[in-house]
């Protein structure tokens, strides 16, 4: 089943992995000679990747992550988590530019400096690639938190003019508390596609509610993809 609300295309199936991976490798394969900035999610966003049609990977890739938990432990970084990945051994061999985060945990910095060094590795991206793309793949958290942007957090820490935030949350909001995340400016206004993949019984009355027209970010800070440029949203309910 498939049907499409203003910039959203909602697609339900049986096998959202697969069908997740495939419109990744078109997407990779239609944009293969333009610059492309494809940030991954961590969670269960990450098995897509198992099924990614490497022959649609470039050197014109640059890979890095949508959001990062500021840690030194490598079960929780998000992208120490990518690079233990097959992707991430085959998009490496192939030259594929890397923006790390593995460098942005406590052992090397303070959490408000990883957040600015971050906002200024993605800003030096898109100057010296100002005709590129930029490709996300994103998930729903079961509190309606996408990227690394929580529900309950005043939206001026996550918005205005940066491209990213770096901020703390409680451990009843997420046993990860550090956080470095784009902010809902730049999945407003630079991401070009993201492919959000939300899987699982409890996410159905959770898509429902981002799919109605009365959905806020203040409550569901997924809500943000009505205001994004392009979203296909994948799921098995």
């Amino acid at each position: 089943m498939q049907f499409i609300m203003s910039n959203i295309n909602y697609i339900h199936t049986k096998n959202p992995q697969r069908k997740s991976a495939n419109l990744l490798s078109s997407l990779l394969e239609k944009n293969r000679v333009r610059p492309i900035l494809l940030l991954l999610s961590g969670g269960s966003a990450l098995s897509i990747l198992n099924h990614v049609d490497t022959s649609a990977l470039s050197k014109n890739i640059t890979l890095s992550v949508l959001d990062e938990r500021f840690s030194n432990d490598k079960a929780v970084n998000n992208f120490a988590q990518i690079m233990q990945t097959d992707f991430f051994d085959l998009v490496f061999s192939q030259g594929v530019h890397i923006i790390s985060t593995i460098q942005l945990s406590p052992s090397q910095t303070t959490l408000h400096e990883a957040g600015k060094k971050f906002d200024r590795e993605l800003r030096m991206w898109k100057e010296i690639n100002p005709t590129g793309i930029v490709i996300a793949t994103m998930g729903i958290g079961s509190d309606g938190h996408t990227a690394g942007l929580f529900p309950g957090i005043d939206k001026k820490n996550l918005d205005g003019t940066s491209w990213v935030c770096a901020y703390s949350v409680t451990p009843q909001v997420n046993q990860h508390t550090q956080r470095i995340s784009v902010t809902y400016n730049f999945l407003r206004d630079y991401v070009d596609e993201a492919l959000v993949y939300a899987v699982g019984k409890e996410k159905e009355s959770l898509v429902e509610n981002i799919l109605a027209k009365n959905c806020h970010t203040k409550d569901v800070p997924a809500c943000i993809f009505h205001e994004m440029k392009r979203i296909t949203l994948i799921s098995d309910h």
